[in-house]
């Protein structure tokens, strides 16, 4: 038990002498940890659901009338309730940004660490299949959270399609200003305004952990290089 403790939490136990009322502080501050960044994807992902669904259903609505002729007052009315669902979005976002922030550098960080682990050894096939569980687990957890999120962005840019259509009969000054609206405003989370939560940002950070484990392994591979020459026996002449 003592050397389980000893492995998992080396960071406390290798500058302070072990206890066994130490290591259960440290589990259930880890357990805590783990529960509390669970928790806060969840809550990320369901209000990018509500969000998300708030815009599809007036997309519903303009797609119902697509390429049809309509009234002023039909224009009017949907923008009207696109520009509300745009303010609760920036209200919300304005509220939980922060959390935003912790949870996607939570698992960027943790990403980075399995995948700094992935170089190490694994000595048996448990630890092998906890390392694998885990990294999977966090992949599909910070793509979830990512893809819902960036539902919000994708929902709310529907509306061009639409406006593409628009018979000329109908195109009006609230058309002119539905369409400014949707195409030069912003509208996703933000991680306090650092970056916005979009498909293109889940590409650039899949990018960006492709890169940092392709230069692991080559810094890898070239640690295994110096060691073999360290290793190689001397020639006599």
């Amino acid at each position: 038990m003592s050397s389980l403790f000893k492995q998992e939490f080396a960071q406390l136990f290798s500058y302070t002498k072990y206890s066994l009322e130490k290591a259960i502080c440290a589990q259930v501050i880890n357990l805590i940890n783990v529960l509390v960044a669970n928790y806060m994807d969840c809550f990320v992902m369901v209000i990018s659901i509500g969000l998300s669904t708030g815009f599809k259903k007036i997309n519903n609505q303009l797609v119902a009338y697509k390429g049809k002729v309509v009234s002023e007052e039909f224009w009017q009315k949907h923008r009207s309730a696109y520009r509300r669902m745009c303010d609760l979005c920036e209200t919300v976002d304005n509220h939980i940004s922060h959390i935003t922030l912790v949870s996607f550098s939570n698992n960027l960080f943790y990403i980075c660490v399995q995948l700094l682990n992935s170089l190490n050894t694994k000595d048996s096939i448990t630890q092998m299949f906890y390392f694998w569980f885990s990294l999977i687990f966090l992949l599909v957890r910070t793509l979830g959270i990512s893809l819902y999120a960036a539902e919000i962005n994708e929902e709310a840019k529907v509306p061009i399609q639409i406006f593409r259509v628009v018979p000329r009969e109908s195109w009006c000054l609230e058309v002119k200003r539905f369409y400014e609206e949707v195409t030069n405003d912003t509208i996703a989370l933000s991680g306090m305004k650092f970056f916005y939560l979009t498909r293109r940002l889940v590409l650039s950070v899949a990018g960006t952990i492709v890169t940092y484990e392709l230069v692991l392994l080559q810094f890898n591979q070239d640690e295994e290089i110096k060691n073999t020459d360290r290793c190689r026996p001397i020639e006599m002449a």
